[in-house]
């Protein structure tokens, strides 16, 4: 599919046939070094979506690197994608950027895994972690936190395997060469790869990343799952406040409950992630969701919430909870918090039409954000589980359940806290 164009995009290359709007709608930041954004419907960070698309959508771009690699692909896969041309590359250090393509880097690590098992995963982080060596750091220029760290002890990078990018969506891809050249600076090899949903890189960017190979003698592949233009306007397009946060509902009663899994395994990829991990993972994830699947929950629509970076461990407890549950025709939906400021706008064919903020329990005094949470005319969910990482902390909730409480969003909030304090 070749030439879509609207509002300032162009779709060049689809190879799946996905179309305009399968992976993402329009909105714009509170950020004026970049004011457009791209939404993603599939990601499971500013809209709800259901779990196990996500999951797909994530093994797709995984098999979207495999193809590029040349391995063979696993008999019975369900994707029933074709082997493609080029070497076979080996088992990658799949390194994913926080905090949107936290859960993308592991969906992705976890499908490479099937052809190379020795596969491993890390993601950066923008969490201050007292006692932990910093392997190194990027910069994500455009970003409203601009300084990524990576955190895992240096012996996750200390080899010769190729490194494979994460991220969602690639404006400029200025982000992605600055950590290539962070990284060849402290931990040099020869190949580099960038997976991402949507490519949007100009001849400049595209000059750049060539320049970058020939300079430092590294090669980068490149692969998503769209790609295309931006005009320039759309590119450098100031965001002007149009909208504000709005709760959208009136508040009404809220059944607050909490829980906690002191004895959780390590559940994040900020230090490190194999195969054996993503193991533990779906087995703890199924005890809990046996646990929190009791009767009433699943009479109606369900939401799960992430927090911020932590993405993945939710995501598959809210998938191992659709299983169990057998609701309505919307099951069990999927998003997480945020620290990223958008505009919010109530208008149809606008991706961000509602939002809520409060001080993050983990860290008061800085904002985070729920969007689309209970957007006008939406029917509600009948309960919202939240899942945070680490000990239980009950005094720092109290502005995140006043936030639900105030838009009306659910009458029955459960917050699970997943793992004691390691």
């Amino acid at each position: 599919m070749n030439g879509i164009a609207s509002r300032g995009f162009s779709i060049t290359d689809d190879p799946y046939g996905l179309g305009v709007g399968r992976l993402f709608q329009m909105a714009e930041r509170r950020n004026d070094k970049r004011g457009h954004l791209f939404v993603s419907t599939v990601l499971g960070k500013h809209l709800p979506v259901d779990p196990r698309e996500a999951l797909d959508f994530g093994a797709l771009l995984g098999r979207r690197w495999l193809e590029r690699s040349g391995a063979a692909v696993p008999e019975g896969d369900r994707l029933g994608l074709a082997r493609g041309p080029g070497p076979d590359i080996g088992a990658p250090l799949v390194l994913g950027f926080a905090e949107t393509a936290t859960a993308l880097g592991h969906a992705v690590a976890d499908e490479l895994t099937r052809v190379w098992p020795a596969t491993t995963y890390v993601h950066s982080t923008r969490l201050a972690e007292s006692g932990r060596p910093l392997a190194f750091g990027f910069e994500e220029e455009h970003s409203h936190a601009t300084s990524h760290r990576v955190v895992a002890d240096s012996s996750w990078f200390d080899h010769d395997r190729p490194v494979l990018l994460v991220d969602d969506e690639l404006t400029t891809g200025r982000t992605a060469l600055n950590t290539v050249r962070a990284l060849q600076a402290a931990f040099p090899r020869r190949h580099y790869g960038l997976a991402t949903y949507l490519d949007w890189r100009g001849p400049d960017d595209r000059a750049a990343f060539t320049a970058t190979e020939a300079e430092l003698g590294v090669t980068i592949d490149v692969v998503s799952l769209q790609a295309g233009t931006i005009d320039s306007t759309a590119r450098g397009r100031e965001a002007r406040p149009s909208g504000s946060l709005d709760d959208g509902r009136r508040p009404r009663p809220l059944t607050v409950t909490v829980d906690s899994w002191d004895e959780a395994p390590v559940l994040h990829a900020r230090h490190g992630w194999t195969a054996a991990d993503t193991k533990t993972l779906e087995a703890f994830a199924h005890d809990v969701a046996a646990s929190l699947c009791v009767a009433g929950v699943g009479s109606g629509p369900v939401l799960c919430l992430g927090v911020e970076e932590f993405m993945y461990a939710p995501m598959r407890v809210a998938e191992a909870m659709g299983r169990r549950l057998r609701c309505d025709a919307r099951g069990v939906a999927y998003q997480t918090t945020t620290r990223s400021p958008i505009l919010i706008r109530d208008e149809p064919g606008y991706a961000v039409r509602h939002g809520i903020s409060f001080d993050e329990p983990g860290e008061p005094g800085r904002a985070s954000f729920v969007y689309n949470l209970a957007p006008a005319g939406h029917p509600g969910w009948d309960h919202v589980f939240v899942f945070f990482d680490g000990p239980r902390r009950d005094a720092a909730l109290e502005p995140f359940v006043h936030a639900v409480a105030g838009c009306g969003a659910t009458a029955n909030l459960h917050i699970v806290f997943l793992g004691a304090d390691r």
